[in-house]
């Protein structure tokens, strides 16, 4: 074997190592130990704060996001992002330590979304690079643009009224 073929995979090995180092084999679960509609009770995965999002197995092997909201003693209140169909007592729950974020770009002008900004129409799936996280901060208002011109809601009882401002919130 020659010497640039060694260093090339020494190269690789070394890249991979790094990967392998970063990557934490034992990450802790929880367990499902109530369903109740969209509410789920778990008993874990410790260090779980709310607002991360949480994976919960199901039986036919695909696995349901969840929401942490709350806790009840030292198991975690989870609401279901998704049908719970499937859920079992016992099932795994698997920690993300990720909070709820959404692709925000053009691409989503007049499609159909659901509450998760995925597309319910037959359009082609959203591959914008500009993610968002979907709790934020709303902007202070001397921050926002100044309203100067009605939106024209097409209710006259709310346009001559209630007249709401473009660029309102």
């Amino acid at each position: 074997m020659s010497e640039d073929s060694r260093k090339d995979h020494l190269r690789v090995l070394n890249k991979y190592n790094t990967i392998l180092d970063q990557m934490d084999p034992m990450r802790p679960l929880g367990k499902v130990i109530q369903v109740s509609g969209q509410t789920i009770l778990s008993s874990g995965p410790p260090d779980t704060s709310i607002g991360q999002i949480c994976k919960v197995e199901s039986t036919d092997g695909q696995s349901i996001m969840t929401e942490v909201t709350g806790f009840r003693g030292h198991d975690l209140v989870l609401v279901a992002l998704g049908p719970t169909t499937g859920i079992f007592p016992d099932s795994m729950v698997h920690a993300t330590g990720q909070r709820m974020t959404i692709h925000v770009g053009n691409e989503m002008l007049g499609r159909i979304l659901d509450g998760l900004g995925r597309p319910l129409d037959d359009g082609p799936p959203i591959l914008t690079g500009n993610i968002f996280p979907a709790e934020r901060n709303a902007p202070t208002p001397t921050a926002r643009v100044p309203i100067h011109q009605p939106l024209a809601t097409g209710v006259r009882a709310i346009d001559s009224v209630l007249t709401v401002g473009r660029g309102q919130r």
